[in-house]
Formats: C-alpha cells, structure tokens, sequence
C-alpha cells in the first residue's frame, strides 16, 4: 500500500528531500464519503496543489520522516512506523479471499467493534489492519487502517491506531456541474477544511 501511495504523491511532483509534516487535523474524502481526525504525532508527505489524481488513501507516519524513505530512495529506519489508510470500491467477489485472522485486538470503527488481524507479507513485514465496508452512498466501499511497526513500539502505536479508528465517519458531499448535482457519501456533510 505504502509505495501505491507514494508513487501518486512522486508522480504529481512531491519532492522526496522533503521531510513528512503534520497533516491537518481533519482528514476528508469527498469523492468516497469519509472523514476522519488525525491522531496527534502524526506526519505525512503532502501533495502539490495542483495535484489531481486518484484518491484511495493517505500514510501517516507515527515519527518525523524524510520523504525519501517514503519513496525508497533512502535506507529506512529500524523503527519506521506508519498507517496506511485504504479506501475505494468494495472489489467483492473479485478479491481473493483473505487468510484466517490472527486476531491480537478489538477496536471501535463505525461504531462497531472489529478485530485488529496480524499478518505476516511474503517479505516477512508484519501489519495490523482492521477491515470493513461501509456504504458509501452511490455503492459499498472498502476500508482499511493497517499499522507497520516495530515490536517495542507497538503498544504505543496500537493506541494510535484506536484513536484513529474511532473518529472514522461517513460524509456526504454535493457539488454542481452545470446543472446537475452530484452527491457521495452518506450521513452528515463532510467538514469543509481538511479535504484530500
């Protein structure tokens, strides 16, 4: 997910001397109805103004970090720590299935609770994702917060990443083009500040 995100953010002209900044406190997506607040500590790569792309997540990471280790040009540190945030279309029966999970915790998202599953990658990275879809007003959409990080400081991450969790809601969001209008999302109006 990580490189996905980051080769968007390289593409539109980020810069990987750059180092990670605090996001703003409000995190919107209008195209697919959610919001969420940033945890405090967080840090991300921003994009340029002008850039336009697809919209399917953001990273935060949980220390300050260069931008070049967030595109791989740079030697990562041992105790690199991040969440990537995952939205889009729920894929359904076109993803393949995923393995049993491992739950390690239970945490509230959307006002349910969900477990927190630990996986092992072919490249031996462990993440901690908690999964779901939520209805996205024109259709099902997929989410997912996956926490990378270190064995010492996992306990301190896994509290992020509730915090994180719990503030996720859905939006809604209209806009005319012409004399159409067009809505996403579901729910209360996404707030005005913070948009990706």
């Amino acid at each position: 997910m990580l490189p996905v995100l980051v080769a968007a953010w390289l593409l539109a002209g980020g810069s990987p001397s750059e180092m990670a900044v605090p996001p703003p406190p409000t995190y919107v997506s209008a195209e697919h109805g959610l919001t969420f607040r940033t945890p405090p500590g967080v840090f991300n790569c921003r994009l340029p103004a002008d850039w336009t792309g697809a919209d399917h997540g953001v990273t935060l990471f949980l220390k300050p970090v260069s931008c070049a280790v967030a595109v791989g040009d740079a030697e990562p540190p041992k105790d690199l720590a991040f969440i990537a945030v995952y939205y889009g279309y729920a894929v359904g029966e076109d993803a393949p299935p995923e393995p049993p999970c491992d739950k390690v915790a239970v945490m509230r998202l959307f006002d349910a609770d969900q477990p927190v599953c630990r996986r092992t990658d072919a490249t031996g990275v462990t993440s901690y994702a908690i999964e779901t879809t939520y209805r996205g007003g024109d259709g099902a959409r997929d989410l997912v917060l996956s926490l990378t990080t270190t064995p010492g400081r996992l306990q301190g991450d896994l509290g992020t990443l509730r915090v994180l969790a719990a503030s996720v809601r859905t939006c809604t969001m209209s806009w005319r083009n012409g004399r159409k209008t067009f809505t996403t999302g579901a729910g209360p109006a996404c707030p005005k500040t913070g948009r990706y």
